[in-house]
């Protein structure tokens, strides 16, 4: 109440409120049980940073790319979040030095291919 009137009540329904004190700390907590379909294989590697996550798959699994992108959605959609695809990137690592000449993957639909990706103020190249 304040001046006399009361305001009236509303539901919450996401998990996270977006820019709050807690949103971080809740995110890591909720982001515990997000695994990659296959972590035994190299397939992926998931990093959860305050609300971002990252997915790391390896080049002999890169065919699993999609998969795991649709993991990460369906761990989303059961904990009350949605993939935000207009803001995934995707960056393939290329080595500079080899000097055979390597045939990157299809792009993901509806994800961007960048060269260069800021992570947490940090430049990475897809040379590195």
């Amino acid at each position: 109440m304040f001046n006399g009137e009361e305001s009236s009540t509303a539901s919450i329904s996401a998990s996270i409120i977006q820019g709050s004190v807690i949103g971080p700390a809740t995110y890591t907590v909720t982001a515990a049980d997000l695994k990659p379909l296959q972590p035994g294989s190299l397939t992926g590697h998931i990093r959860r940073r305050i609300d971002d996550t990252h997915l790391v798959v390896h080049s002999v699994n890169a065919s699993t790319r999609q998969q795991e992108m649709d993991n990460i959605a369906t761990w989303a959609a059961a904990n009350n979040y949605k993939l935000n695809v207009s803001t995934s990137k995707e960056i393939v690592f290329q080595n500079s030095r080899r000097r055979i000449a390597e045939t990157l993957p299809q792009p993901l639909p509806d994800i961007s291919r960048e060269n260069v990706l800021k992570i947490f103020g940090v430049t990475i190249t897809n040379h590195l």
